[in-house]
């Protein structure tokens, strides 16, 4: 049985126990009901009995030494559950991505539902979390990202991101207050197709690292419930956005050079059917 779900998780290795060999089996003990295993993730078990009445047996739970006089019978073993706490669930390459402890992630629910209290605590406890910030002017998203670096500096959380088409110049102002303040997380949301605000965001970002590699300083998560607005988020910018900006000096030519390889998001959300404009 593998640890988590996702391709990169490692496998746990049997646990060394002098009472346990393929061969011969599990010394006798007690037995407990295999429900135990979803009382406490972090126990690992061997497990015996059969496919109708499985029953669990801690690995630490047999004596080292057998009494002489009364040696006890052997359990054949049919497996062996490994400990699976939350820190192991999911894709491994997903952690060590954002820098989580645990694969989890809160959504922006929007007109701050998704609250500064809320994304810091999901924060706090090793997760990747971003405020609701559709719905609120560009003043309300401002105070909410200032109190985030208080409490969080340098936290997993990020920002809400959405596309308004009834609402242009909020999209706009936001797209540029995240990249200003170097908000390292955005989750774009209720998208129909690319806008330039939210390109430009992610162009600008583009950057060499010290190490000499080059990335973005802003990891996008996109939400989508369409194919073809999933492809472009996959995609990198369109070419005459970036011709147009490298004229206008917004971008430099490194980064007009660099979007060309770049794909628009770092993560893709795979969404229901929202019931808005995106439908």
């Amino acid at each position: 049985m593998a640890v988590g779900f996702g391709e990169h998780s490692d496998p746990q290795p049997l646990p060394e126990n002098p009472s346990f060999t393929h061969s011969e089996g599990l010394a006798s003990g007690a037995a407990v009901p295999f429900g135990q295993a979803f009382a406490d993730v972090s126990q690992d078990w061997f497990v015996s009995g059969s496919a109708r009445d499985p029953r669990l047996h801690s690995p630490v739970e047999n004596p080292k030494a057998e009494h002489p006089a009364s040696p006890p019978s052997r359990i054949p073993i049919l497996g062996y559950l490994p400990p699976a706490t939350p820190e192991l669930m999911g894709d491994r390459q997903f952690t060590q991505q954002h820098r989580l402890r645990q694969p989890y992630v809160g959504g922006s629910m929007a007109n701050g539902i998704a609250s500064v209290e809320l994304v810091s605590a999901l924060a706090e406890a090793g997760n990747l979390a971003f405020y609701g910030a559709a719905g609120q002017t560009p003043e309300k998203v401002e105070q909410a990202l200032s109190e985030l670096e208080r409490l969080q500096p340098g936290g997993s959380w990020g920002c809400n991101l959405i596309h308004s088409p009834s609402e242009p110049t909020i999209e706009s102002a936001v797209a540029q207050m995240l990249r200003q303040r170097r908000v390292h997380h955005v989750e774009a949301s209720a998208y129909i197709d690319l806008t330039e605000p939210l390109v430009k965001m992610r162009v600008q970002s583009l950057c060499r690292q010290a190490s000499g590699a080059v990335a973005p300083e802003i990891s996008i998560m996109a939400k989508a419930s369409r194919l073809e607005v999933a492809r472009k988020f996959l995609s990198p910018a369109p070419q005459e956005w970036l011709q147009r900006w490298l004229q206008q000096g917004e971008i430099s030519e490194e980064q007009a050079a660099w979007a060309k390889e770049w794909p628009i998001c770092d993560d893709l959300t795979a969404e229901a059917d929202s019931g808005g404009h995106t439908d």
